[in-house]
């Protein structure tokens, strides 16, 4: 489960998104979504993908201030249009990911037994494994380095 510290650690000092943070934290929910899988809970797996969804939502929402934050024209040059592009991407590939998160949700509340069809879950947290790795490059390349 999330605790408090591992929702503490998501946030810098000053209040901004650590990337690091937030990469462990998206970790653990993915994690406790996989072995509660595996105890078959259904009642911590409703609530770990609802977690799941809850920081995907969340990064898009930081993403989108962010871009907006700086004020950057997308036609200034070939670099900014290439940033706009990368980052666009990954906004379109984590809403997929919220996405595919919901309708695991839907059927897991709606009683399917997802224990059964462990395959969805798990492509769900490669898909989401994936999606922090290239959130981790973009951090380090397109905010940091900019």
């Amino acid at each position: 489960m999330l605790t408090v510290s591992a929702a503490a650690s998501a946030t810098g000092s000053d209040g901004e998104d650590d990337a690091s943070g937030a990469t462990r934290a998206r970790h653990r929910i993915v994690g406790a979504n996989s072995s509660a899988l595996s105890r078959k809970n259904r009642s911590t797996r409703v609530v770990k993908i609802a977690e799941s969804s809850r920081v995907g939502i969340a990064m898009v929402n930081q993403t989108v201030f962010y871009i907006a934050d700086i004020g950057l024209p997308i036609d200034t040059s070939q670099a900014t249009t290439l940033m706009f592009v990368i980052v666009g991407s990954h906004l379109v590939m984590v809403s997929i990911g919220v996405l595919w998160l919901g309708l695991l949700l839907l059927r897991a509340l709606g009683g399917q037994d997802t224990s059964r069809h462990r395959d969805l879950v798990s492509a769900a947290a490669l898909y989401w494994y994936a999606a922090t790795a290239i959130y981790a490059v973009i951090w380090i390349g397109i905010y940091i380095a900019k």
